[in-house]
């Protein structure tokens, strides 16, 4: 079975499919956006799809509930909770007095809009992922004008350690330390006999990064 997630690798979605559904019965798929995942779920490229539905410190995950707004034939098949821990990351060498931007996943940035106030983090710059933040941040020379040695993203723990140019300025930077976001697994498809039974095998599981 073809199962969708929002990338690319490190992000959360990807971090959760991969515990989950990196077996043989199953090949994974990333796409830059959630709107994709479910463009993909429409015409058949992917038969699954994990989608991030909410988060117990910034709510509901805008994009998600605006493409599941506009279809009817959607079936939610299980739901699991990711407990997420931020880092902040930058190039190595960067100080975090330093930073004055910071690019992620707006509800990444939701989640840690204290601390970024608290550390006079001003300028803040959405992207499709945390992945996709921390991918840029590694490959580019300058951020809205500003030199990378300025510039920082947030993510995950494992994504920082994709890249070896990388550094973390600081770990556990989210707002509420039981920071938590619920996914779905969606299809619009029925799944009979020993492929959808060997999904209820995932049910409600709950874990740490």
């Amino acid at each position: 079975m073809k199962l969708g997630y929002l990338g690319p690798v490190g992000s959360y979605s990807n971090i959760l499919t991969e515990k989950h559904f990196k077996t043989s019965e199953y090949t994974l798929h990333p796409h830059s956006e959630i709107r994709r995942l479910f463009e993909n779920l429409d015409n058949g490229d992917i038969d699954l799809a994990i989608i991030p539905i909410r988060n117990s410190t910034f709510g509901q995950v805008k994009e998600s509930a605006a493409e599941i707004a506009r279809r009817e034939d959607l079936i939610k098949l299980e739901e699991y909770q990711l407990k997420v821990e931020h880092c902040l990351v930058a190039r190595a060498g960067t100080k975090l007095e330093n930073i004055r931007l910071v690019s992620s996943h707006e509800q990444a940035l939701g989640q840690c809009e204290k601390y970024l106030t608290n550390k006079k983090i001003n300028q803040r710059i959405k992207a499709s992922s945390t992945a996709n933040a921390t991918e840029r941040l590694s490959n580019v020379d300058q951020i809205e004008g500003l030199d990378i040695s300025e510039c920082a993203s947030i993510c995950s723990e494992t994504c920082a350690g994709l890249f070896d140019n990388l550094i973390i300025l600081e770990h556990a930077i989210q707002d509420n330390k039981d920071n938590t976001t619920t996914f779905h697994l969606m299809t619009n498809k029925k799944l009979e006999g020993p492929q959808g039974d060997k999904l209820l095998d995932h049910k409600n599981d709950i874990f740490n990064l």
